[in-house]
């Protein structure tokens, strides 16, 4: 049994991981294991959302998979990335545009080419509304006024982080918003939609 039934057999692919490396091995009966068990990997990473897998974590997909038995035997890191490296089914981000190869390699993280695709059409609009400058200028006695309404502690704190963010919001067109759970995420951007109107 290969390593790649196996691990289907014990649970830590599902059915579509396996039929997708399946299918590369039945197209090109040549393509090393380690390729295969990449691409695998790759397709079942969406499952807990995300986008790519970094072989050298992939110890941390299967604790996803199921965290109460040890993650099976994998390749050792440096020849699966070179294994992956060299496949015909993994091409870098420069040929992935011309050809229809399913996966795409770089810097360790293996991707299927269409969420890589996702990923680039995604950041390129964000680079290009990072550039769009608002063209109305925004008073600064009604934008100093409002932000004391909405941002009580601004009275107290003029470096109050969720203000100053609020404040610059006014004057860009793309303004990222992060932070843990319970952080006031939700209640910044209540208060910053209150703020744009």
């Amino acid at each position: 049994m290969s390593l790649l039934d196996r691990w289907l057999h014990e649970g830590w692919l599902r059915p579509v991981d396996h039929a997708l490396a399946d299918t590369l091995r039945r197209l090109r009966p040549d393509t090393p294991e380690p390729v295969l068990l990449a691409a695998a990997l790759a397709s079942h990473a969406l499952a807990f959302g995300h986008g790519q897998l970094p072989l050298a974590r992939a110890a941390e997909l299967f604790l996803e998979i199921d965290a109460d038995r040890p993650p099976p035997v994998m390749p050792e890191l440096e020849s699966w990335l070179e294994a992956v490296a060299s496949s015909p089914w993994a091409l870098s981000p420069a040929d992935a545009p011309d050809h229809n190869a399913p996966l795409v390699f770089e810097h360790g993280q293996l991707y299927l080419r269409r969420y890589w695709r996702y990923e680039q059409s995604l950041a390129d609009a964000l680079r290009a509304r990072s550039l769009v400058v608002p063209t109305d200028a925004v008073d600064a006695a009604w934008r100093e006024q409002r932000l004391l309404e909405l941002f009580p502690l601004l009275a107290s704190d003029p470096a109050d982080a969720q203000a100053q963010g609020a404040s610059a919001l006014l004057d860009t067109r793309l303004l990222l918003l992060t932070g843990g759970p319970g952080t006031g995420k939700t209640t910044k951007v209540t208060r910053d939609l209150v703020l744009a109107v």
